[in-house]
């Protein structure tokens, strides 16, 4: 988002300059999307609620978090036109959206403690890492190469995906095709 903001306000003052003039907007829409966006950004706060609430609490956080966002979304645009009217200048509110943006991103970056504690990440490092030993171990077992694996391990954040694929109908005789039934 602060990208996207300081990328309108450069585009707004400077288009003439830059290359393809307005079209540049487009960048900060690109970078979000690389990026993953508010999708990412919202899974990001669930995560990190649901790290550090206890397991009753955390419907009444959610909810909280929910009523907060859509208050914003309710006073933004009023709160926006009061600062347009105060100042004179269409720019004012992307100014103000800037600031408050990198007052967040601080707090997030410099206040927020870590959610989980240095020795539970030590344990969850050390699991992964012999998760990842024992792979490659039992790959080198059957005589396969290690290389493949290490490009898997590239992607093995798509790894939940796999839900999405389509099963062996009988593991027993693969000739009788795939379910592609989602349920």
């Amino acid at each position: 988002m602060l990208f996207a903001d300081f990328n309108f306000i450069l585009v707004s003052l400077y288009a003439k300059y830059l290359p393809g003039g307005y079209w540049f907007l487009l960048m900060s829409s690109i970078v979000d999307g690389l990026l993953g966006g508010m999708g990412t950004a919202s899974s990001t706060m669930h995560a990190y609620v649901s790290d550090c609430t206890e397991p009753s609490q955390r419907a009444r956080i959610f909810s909280f978090s929910a009523g907060l966002l859509f208050s914003g979304m309710a006073i933004g645009p009023t709160l926006g036109g009061r600062i347009i009217h105060h100042t004179g200048d269409l720019l004012s509110v992307f100014y103000f959206a800037t600031a408050v943006h990198l007052v967040t991103g601080t707090i997030w970056m410099m206040i927020v403690p870590e959610s989980l504690p240095s020795e539970v990440r030590a344990i969850n490092i050390a699991k992964y890492n012999q998760q990842r030993h024992e792979a490659a171990d039992a790959l080198r077992a059957r005589g396969e190469d290690c290389r493949r694996f290490t490009w898997c391990s590239l992607f093995a954040f798509l790894e939940p995906l796999s839900l999405l694929l389509p099963r062996q109908r009988d593991p027993l005789r693969p000739e009788k095709g795939r379910d592609w039934n989602l349920t």
